[in-house]
């Protein structure tokens, strides 16, 4: 039976195979113009399209149709919705994903609609984009990226797409043409009859579409061995080559940009619940909180910060000792030629400094010894990445000796990463000064030491680690001085951190009572086990984690994106030798730093019992983040929910089984 759905007085058609790097872009924009809900046909895509619909098809503004049909796939899409769907919508919009369907000045689709309330359709010309000289896709929106078009009179221009009305529309002839009650025709925006799939003259003074026919030219290229949708052959280079007209800039559609980057942002924070940091880097901002000086019982913060979207850094939250300061100075976007010289790509660098002047409070001014300073950059109402200092610390970090004997990173590090971690648990999974946290594959004690300036007595750590020497300083240093953070070693076999051990990693059994801890962090240690080891570990994190807990682990997803940077040697690490469900950097020793494809992964979470809460890309392969590693966010629901979402696995895995029976019929 056919889910009944309200009636949208604007809906879009369209085919795709594909487009996932722009999915996003296309579906947000047209959102912004009117169009209330999305029919998509998926031709045979192998990119990361459906997972970038899941939650559009969630929130029941997308209708996905698998398509494997090979000839005609076009026009049979659009009969079949013509045929199933047409009455779900007033007007529907039959357009390609190359195509941006918008008003020439006002703003909403349906206002210019109102004008044609008797039409069977509109037929609305195109203006064709040409690469705008980019060899390579550029990073971005491709609506800012691509601004140069053919001119107006150019012959291409002539074609049209229809919003056609669904009441009076039969069938599809072609793309650009359907059939019509009463032997009814389309009409221009200007109310002339049009008969053929081109307009006897082109206007596009209400209505446009930005056709990006070529994008880049390394697109072009991979269009051409794509081939069409409407029928099985390929592009000829010629017909792209005929079509890269460069001739007018045009940014009429620019207006809309703050209003996109603005939704995709949105969109990436509040989707399932999941956060990530994919195409429109939606963590928002990348910066380094680097001095803090008491002077006249003023404490001033200096450092950087840069936005990593268009909206601007507009100032500081600001927290010290536990308590939220509201009342202080605070100067931005100071000259910064270091940060610069250091990062020459990033937009913005040049003007990053930023100054705060803070009137420590009476307890404070009194007492500022071990001071935690807490930072959140606000843009408008969205909160950047934290950033986190302590003033006067009194715990020491161990030595540069004992770091270099235990292969690791330099102090300096240890303490930036210690309180990167601190912030990433802060702000990722929300951890309580009073929670408790077990720490897997502790370390030296990087998490543990920024733990001690955050949590109170009355909370518990737990750190295990499976390296007896790397353990020495953190059970000397830290527990002495914190009787409520426990750190024990376990003789677990690793063929990297303790190859004379004696226990099985996959027979570790978490030596702790089920439903123990607030928190579970895995900072550095997930990147170092075999698929068997993870999936192991992840029964064992959903044992011990309240109903409620959140688990926040590090990690190298490969997906579509991070595959084409590795292979465009953008990546950090050079993950080149396929292992069972994904690449390793060492294949005579695949421990010393393994991923796995990203939908492997979710899987084995979701066979756990776990449910992903949060999901954020690190820049290991390329991209812009604020994190090294992938990050993952898990939570325990509870058992009942648990149980639900196992079933809705095993559903997923029937459905793909389905699916791929009839594309085998369709063939």
């Amino acid at each position: 039976m056919n889910q009944v759905r309200k009636k949208a007085t604007l809906s879009l058609c369209a085919i795709m195979k594909n487009e996932g790097p722009y999915l996003r872009e296309w579906l947000e924009f047209h959102k912004l113009v009117g169009v209330e809900r999305f029919y998509l046909y998926n031709n045979n895509s192998t990119d990361r399209t459906l997972d970038i619909v899941r939650p559009y098809r969630e929130n029941h503004e997308v209708v996905l149709t698998n398509w494997p049909v090979q000839n005609g796939q076009q026009m049979k899409a659009y009969n079949h919705f013509l045929q199933k769907y047409k009455n779900e919508s007033k007007w529907i919009a039959f357009i390609d994903l190359d195509e941006f369907l918008f008003p020439t000045e006002k703003n909403d689709l349906r206002e210019i609609l109102e004008e044609f309330p008797d039409v069977p359709a509109i037929g609305v010309n195109w203006l064709i984009f040409g690469t705008s000289g980019y060899e390579k896709k550029p990073k971005g929106l491709q609506i800012e990226n691509f601004t140069k078009r053919a001119k107006e009179d150019f012959k291409a221009n002539l074609n049209f797409k229809c919003i056609v009305r669904s009441e009076f529309t039969i069938e599809c002839m072609t793309p650009h043409h359907f059939v019509y009650v009463n032997d009814g025709v389309a009409v221009s925006e200007n109310h002339e009859k049009l008969s053929a799939k081109v307009s006897p003259q082109h206007s596009v003074k209400k209505l446009r579409i930005n056709h990006y026919f070529t994008r880049s030219m390394e697109e072009s290229l991979n269009k051409i061995k794509r081939g069409r949708a409407t029928v099985n052959h390929k592009r000829k280079i010629g017909e792209l080559k005929y079509h890269d007209r460069n001739e007018v800039e045009d940014l009429t559609i620019q207006r809309y940009i703050p209003k996109l980057k603005k939704s995709l942002a949105v969109f990436e924070r509040e989707k399932d619940g999941v956060t990530t940091l994919e195409e429109s880097n939606s963590l928002l901002t990348i910066g380094n909180l680097g001095k803090v000086v008491l002077e006249n019982q003023i404490l001033q913060l200096t450092g950087w910060i840069v936005s990593l979207i268009l909206i601007p850094v507009s100032g500081f939250k600001v927290w010290i000792g536990g308590e939220e300061y509201k009342d202080f100075k605070q100067t931005l976007g100071i000259k910064s030629p270091r940060i610069k010289k250091a990062r020459p790509r990033l937009k913005g660098a040049e003007k990053a400094r930023f100054c705060l002047e803070i009137p420590l409070n009476k307890i404070h001014r009194e007492s500022y010894q071990d001071l935690l300073i807490i930072l959140i950059p606000m843009l408008g109402n969205f909160e950047g990445s934290v950033l986190i200092d302590v003033f006067n610390p009194s715990r020491k970090v161990p030595s540069e000796e004992y770091i270099s004997q235990i292969d690791r990173n330099s102090s300096v590090d240890f303490q930036s990463n210690a309180f990167k971690w601190l912030g990433y648990l802060i702000q990722r999974i929300g951890l309580k000064p009073t929670d408790s946290i077990l720490d897997i594959g502790c370390g030296i004690g990087e998490v543990a030491y920024g733990l001690t300036y955050y949590l109170t007595p009355k909370a518990r750590y737990e750190g295990i680690e499976f390296s007896e020497k790397a353990i020495d300083w953190a059970q000397q240093e830290i527990t002495p001085r914190k009787s409520n953070f426990n750190f024990q070693y376990q003789d677990i076999f690793h063929p990297i951190y303790n190859s004379k051990g004696t226990l099985p990693m996959k027979n570790f059994i978490f030596p702790y009572p089920e439903a123990s801890f607030d928190a579970v962090c895995i900072s550095n240690f997930f990147t170092h086990l075999s698929s068997i080891d993870i999936r192991h570990y992840l029964q064992q994190i959903k044992r011990v984690l309240k109903v409620g807990g959140k688990c926040l682990f590090a990690c190298f997803l490969i997906n579509f994106e991070s595959q084409n940077l590795i292979a465009d040697g953008k990546s950090s690490q050079h993950l080149i030798y396929e292992i069972e469900g994904g690449f390793c950097l060492d294949s005579e020793l695949p421990e010393k730093t393994i991923s796995f494809q990203e939908s492997l992964i979710i899987d084995w979470i979701k066979e756990s019992g776990l449910t992903v809460v949060g999901k954020y890309y690190g820049s290991w392969c390329g991209r812009k983040s604020f994190t090294h590693q992938d990050l993952l966010i898990l939570q325990k629901k509870t058992e009942v929910q648990s149980k639900f979402n196992n079933y809705q696995t095993v559903l997923k895995q029937y459905k793909l089984r389905l699916q791929k029976i009839q594309g085998e019929l369709w063939q």
